[in-house]
């Protein structure tokens, strides 16, 4: 303002012609100011100048304003160098792998950074390419040229990048990381777009390696599974309290002998109110734990749900091996029987003292051994042979001690044969006691003691005074119920009871008094050999006469009988003059030997013929074979002899799957009292796996197992077949009427849809109508859009494509989207591809699963898991929410789906389970034999 002004006083000034002619200052002269222009000059000078000026001015701002901005961008520079070197860092040295592609086109993408590692390593494989060229690479050639990855899998990969930059989402997916850098193992993906003024330029690829991460996560989940079931199912009661005395545990054992659900004792504070209900009684028990101050063991007496009471032996653990969380904690065993067979046991012990003193003779139990060695008398042995029951034993006395001589070998034959047949006997014979005789009765019956050992007991009572003359002698005989003889060789002359006549159905008058007329009752089969043994005795060969025959009875038929005998006088030449012995009716027992020998003979032949094994074996987990029949060999392909020896221990040959599951029914079956029915698998000596039916049941009073086993490979295989053939024919019909319905009546209703929107461009329509045209082509979209999830549904195509675990995991993604459930998916198959039998029928289970969780569950967490083993694959559906009761599930008519899958299972050769407790969760587990796809056998 102040130059524009100056240059206007300046004009005015030449425009006035002022000039100053003439300044006197001393003697100087000055000459005229400024010359004189015309003003136009001046004008235009004025205009320039000022020009000059303001551009100098304008000029000096401007670079004060460049230095400005260009301090900032010089900043600004230096920040994103120092940023660009930390990212380099962070980039090159992270566990993840980051990879930038840029976008140039809708199927253009060019490679724009990788890791430095990864460089290095594709410099050495490919020496012929150079960083750059790596860098600007397109990514369709630097997956086949230089990683060298599958066209399908190159495909999934460009579909996944163009699924980021059309939805502007992150894609997240899990692969195989061995197909782009050959490391094993899983990684986490995620395709991150970047948008850059409104538009994706570029695409972040970011992989996270987890597979070690995943195996502890599948170690952890299994070991706290072990320890689930290790607790719950471990056969002792199990409990645990906090500092408050609630209960943490309560396992399956204590529900059992208690009757208290879990659900009912867990966090109740009133639950040691319910098994202890005498306040006394409880305040001193938990008086007593809180003054423990180690562990220690007790007795405590609980109240069951239905009011009985238990008495149950308790070990405190908490010092010894503590819990966090745990404030005591204790195992406990049911010991309500075993009191009581104590108490009774002891009862019985004070009955028997007291029946044994007051017995009206001598008690015994002897050892069945050479010596018929002692092992008990009672105090009658006193009265009897005047000795104490102490005395008795200390002086290691024998039978043969007091018995007469003349009848030690008949006391001998009578113990072995009842020992022998295990039969009760009774004799009559004398003791010689104090030089005296004394008549007594003998009874005795053998015994099998839990060890197996067999031992005689028997009484011996006085009859003394009842043999005073012949005629009660006699009688006492006839009592005994033997025919007593007594023979003169010389003139066979025999005198015999009552009881010897009344055998064979005579009277004594009938029979008369010589031995020939037995002689003549003998069967024609048994006269040669009866008459040999008694010519060899009666000739001193042998100490005594013992033979059982035929005698025919009045009535025409054969009896069997047993005569004991020896000769008890010889003349002085040696030959016999007069025997003595007895004759036994055994018809019966002779009967029922021949046909226990027959049925024998039969149960031989049968077992020998049966399509199958028999078997006896103990109850413990090798099975150990005690008895095997000859169908062993055809069932394993093993003799009976080395499964008896324990030379191949059958739990070997039955295949690990199955080993438990059996444990775990035998017992189910032994504890309720009822036979067992299995059915599993075995591999046979040829390697040769093998589906058997087995039905069997507990020995009582022992812990030995006996049953049946049979192949039944075939109608397994059969019903497999069956099965199969169903369930394929129904997958099949699915995929007909999915394509139908895809490329059929999809098509149709899309070619009507197009055709009625070009109506609207060629057909003027009033408004309503404009409205129903609308409608109706709405209702036609939606009736295109179900037709096509319905055919998605029916046979979803990315099963063929992709395999099971891509077509699963965009299931989950779909359904995770739109449900507040979550749901979690893992595998160890790293892009392997199955039997594509195992993976549609793998996906219709794990479809049936998933639909049941979504309608019944109310869960919130669902965990899917296949795993991939030597010989087995193991699919695994596990969610938190309330649980069902199988049995009752499993009886309706309308549980089609657990059934249908149940059905998919065995048409596999599998094995299917079910473990599901209301309000506490449900696990399925599946197990199939492991198969590839069949391109990769």
């Amino acid at each position: 303002m102040a130059l524009a002004i100056l240059l206007l006083c300046l004009i005015f000034l030449c425009r006035s012609d002022l000039y100053v002619q003439q300044i006197t200052v001393g003697v100087w002269e000055f000459p005229p100011i400024m010359p004189s222009l015309p003003f136009w000059i001046w004008v235009v000078l004025a205009v320039f100048l000022l020009g000059i000026i303001q551009l100098v001015l304008y000029v000096v701002v401007l670079k004060r304003q460049v230095e400005r901005k260009t301090r900032g961008l010089r900043q600004a520079l230096d920040e994103i160098r120092e940023r660009e070197q930390l990212l380099s860092l962070i980039y090159n040295n992270t566990r993840d792998f980051i990879g930038l592609l840029e976008v140039k086109g809708e199927s253009s993408f060019v490679v724009r950074k990788l890791p430095d590692w990864l460089l290095r390593k594709i410099r050495k494989q490919h020496p012929q390419y150079h960083e750059y060229q790596i860098l600007d690479m397109e990514l369709a050639q630097f997956y086949n040229d230089v990683l060298q990855i599958d066209p399908a899998e190159t495909a999934l990969r460009y579909r996944q990048v163009k699924q980021a930059i059309q939805t502007s989402e992150p894609v997240h997916f899990e692969e195989n990381i061995s197909i782009a850098i050959g490391i094993e193992g899983i990684a986490e993906s995620v395709i991150i777009p970047i948008r850059f003024k409104g538009v994706i330029t570029h695409v972040l690829y970011v992989s996270r390696n987890v597979t070690e991460e995943r195996e502890w996560k599948a170690a952890i989940m299994q070991s706290e599974e072990r320890m689930h079931l290790a607790v719950k199912n471990i056969p002792v009661m199990l409990e645990a309290f906090d500092e408050k005395g609630r209960l943490l545990v309560w396992n399956k054992k204590s529900e059992e002998v208690t009757g208290y659900f879990a659900e009912e004792m867990i966090g109740n504070e009133k639950a040691l109110q319910l098994l202890y209900p005498d306040p006394k009684y409880r305040n001193a028990l938990i008086r007593r734990w809180k003054e423990a101050d180690e562990d220690f063991a007790d007795e405590t007496e609980i109240t069951c749900k239905d009011g009985s009471k238990r008495t149950i032996s308790w070990i405190h653990q908490s010092a010894r091996y503590p819990i966090p969380g745990w404030h005591d904690w204790k195992i406990g065993i049911d010991i309500t029987k075993r009191r009581k067979a104590e108490a009774a046991l002891l009862h019985s012990k004070q009955q028997l003292s007291s029946m044994m003193a007051n017995l009206p003779g001598m008690a015994w139990r002897l050892k069945i051994d050479e010596d018929f060695t002692m092992l008990f008398v009672s105090e009658g042995s006193q009265q009897l042979v005047g000795l104490s029951p102490q005395e008795f034993m200390e002086r290691k006395l024998k039978p043969r001690d007091f018995i007469m001589e003349e009848y030690h070998e008949l006391v001998k034959m009578e113990t072995h044969r009842s020992v022998r047949e295990m039969t009760s006997g009774e004799l009559v014979i004398p003791l010689r006691v104090d030089g005296k005789i004394k008549w007594v009765l003998d009874r005795f019956k053998p015994v099998k003691l839990a060890n197996n050992e067999v031992v005689m007991d028997g009484m011996l009572i006085d009859i003394s005074d009842k043999l005073e003359s012949k005629q009660r002698l006699q009688l006492a005989i006839d009592s005994t119920g033997q025919g007593m003889w007594d023979w003169d060789v010389e003139t066979d002359d025999l005198i015999y009871n009552d009881y010897m006549a009344e055998m064979l159905g005579y009277d004594k008058a009938e029979m008369g008094n010589k031995a020939k007329f037995f002689y003549d009752l003998l069967h024609p089969d048994d006269h040669q050999r009866s008459l040999k043994k008694l010519t060899d005795h009666l000739k001193g060969e042998t100490s005594y006469f013992e033979q059982e025959y035929r005698l025919r009875t009045k009535s025409g038929r054969y009896k069997w009988i047993m005569t004991r005998g020896r000769v008890v006088q010889r003349d002085l030449q040696g030959r016999a003059t007069r025997a003595l012995g007895v004759h036994m009716d055994i018809d019966a027992r002779k009967k029922a030997e021949i046909a226990l020998m027959e049925n024998e003979r039969m149960l031989s032949n049968l077992m020998s013929n049966l399509p199958g094994m028999v078997y006896k074996c103990k109850k413990d987990r090798q099975w150990t074979m005690t008895f095997v029949s000859e169908g062993a060999l055809e069932l394993t392909g093993y003799p009976a002899k080395a499964l008896e020896t324990n030379e191949i221990v059958f739990s070997d040959i039955i295949l690990d799957g199955d080993r438990e599951k059996i444990w775990d029914q035998v017992h189910v079956a032994i504890n309720e009292g009822r036979a067992y029915t299995l059915t599993y698998r075995i591999k046979a000596k040829n390697g040769e796996v093998r589906w058997v039916w087995e039905q069997g049941s507990a020995l009582e009073g022992t812990d030995l197992l006996e049953g049946f086993i049979t192949d039944i490979t075939d109608r397994v295989e059969a019903e497999e077949k069956i099965v199969s053939m169903v369930i394929e024919t129904q997958d099949n019909e699915r995929k007909r009427i999915a394509k139908e319905l895809h490329d059929g009546l999809g098509q149709k209703l899309t070619t009507a849809a197009l055709n009625l929107n070009s109506f609207k461009k060629h057909i003027p329509f009033s408004q309503r109508g404009f409205s129903k045209l609308i409608t109706g082509l709405n209702s036609l979209n939606s009736a295109i859009k179900e037709s096509r999830e319905i055919a998605h549904n029916l046979m979803p195509r990315s099963i063929e494509h992709f395999g099971y675990v891509p077509s699963v995991q965009s299931m989950l993604a779909e359904i995770n989207s739109a449900s507040d459930i979550r749901f979690e998916f893992y595998d160890n198959l790293h892009g392997e591809r199955l039997d594509p039998k195992i993976e549609i029928n793998l996906y219709r289970i794990t479809q049936e699963a998933i639909n049941n969780i979504l309608k019944y569950s109310q869960a919130k967490n669902v965990t899917i898991q296949l795993m991939k083993y030597m010989h087995d694959l193991a699919l695994t559906v596990e969610d938190d929410g309330q649980g069902f009761d199988i049995g009752k599930v499993l009886k309706k008519e309308d549980s089609f789906g657990l059934k249908n899958m149940r059905n998919r299972v065995n048409s596999l050769s599998g094995n299917f389970y079910i473990d599901s407790t209301p309000r506490r969760g449900t696990t399925i587990t599946i197990e199939l034999p492991y198969k590839l796809a069949a391109n990769e056998h």
